[in-house]
């Protein structure tokens, strides 16, 4: 009769197995899960990734003045400790909000190919993009344009997972949408802007930010994000 480890290996292979038993056997912080009712004020922060010596962080976002209006694309790549690793902003003419989130996620996954990372989260704070990557509704041409090319840099790129968080945990990536708008056409840093480096920084040394909520829905912190992330290692490897 075959054993759980073996099914689990024969399921998602040997780096796969070995990521999710080291999950399993390093003491992360305890994980608390809550729903929050409406108007409750909740906490959020920006999270590293669930495995330091394996994963990076993307976040991006997009910006559009007027929507359709003047936009800009922004993100950035950090390390587990929330360093920066490099980040960009674009300035791409006049469009609307979806189109510029799309954007972003397109341009920072053409960052981490370019740079050769691979097991990199890639977070936004546009539900609808994510959606639309994850191929569950369609936009029109253009925008479907952009989904197709993130869904190839993804494949191409590998392990890698595309989520959604609240604009709170975003913020970085905000900066540098809002910098892409007023830029000259597609600008990458080596090093952080002087514009994001306090966020940059509030973000590595866990400030919380609050948020109120709307309506019932669950609420991951902390704990919860680490746990959503270890249910993606069943899907991305």
């Amino acid at each position: 009769m075959p054993t759980t480890c073996s099914v689990l290996l024969e399921q998602f292979g040997f780096r796969s197995f070995l990521i999710a038993l080291c999950s399993i056997l390093i003491p992360w912080p305890e994980m608390h899960v809550f729903v929050a009712g409406a108007g409750e004020i909740v906490g959020y922060e920006w999270v590293g990734s669930l495995l330091p010596w394996a994963y990076s962080n993307s976040n991006t976002d997009g910006a559009s003045k007027g929507n359709p209006g003047q936009a800009g694309a922004g993100g950035l790549i950090r390390n587990h400790e929330g360093r920066w690793v490099a980040g960009f902003c674009h300035n791409i003419g006049t469009t609307n909000s979806l189109e510029a989130e799309v954007t972003a996620i397109r341009d920072g996954l053409e960052l981490v190919n370019r740079l050769g990372l691979t097991n990199v989260d890639v977070e936004t704070d546009s539900k609808l993009a994510v959606q639309l990557i994850a191929g569950s509704i369609f936009s029109g041409e253009h925008v479907n344009s952009l989904v197709n090319d993130c869904r190839r840099l993804m494949e191409e790129i590998g392990s890698t997972t595309l989520r959604h968080v609240y604009r709170e945990a975003n913020a970085c990536a905000d900066i540098l949408a809002n910098l892409g708008v007023v830029a000259d056409g597609l600008e990458v840093f080596a090093n952080a802007p002087s514009c994001v480096a306090h966020q940059l920084y509030n973000d590595a040394i866990g400030v919380e930010y609050s948020r109120q909520m709307k309506q019932h829905e669950d609420v991951g912190v902390r704990g919860g994000v680490m746990r959503q992330r270890l249910e993606h290692i069943a899907t991305v490897f």
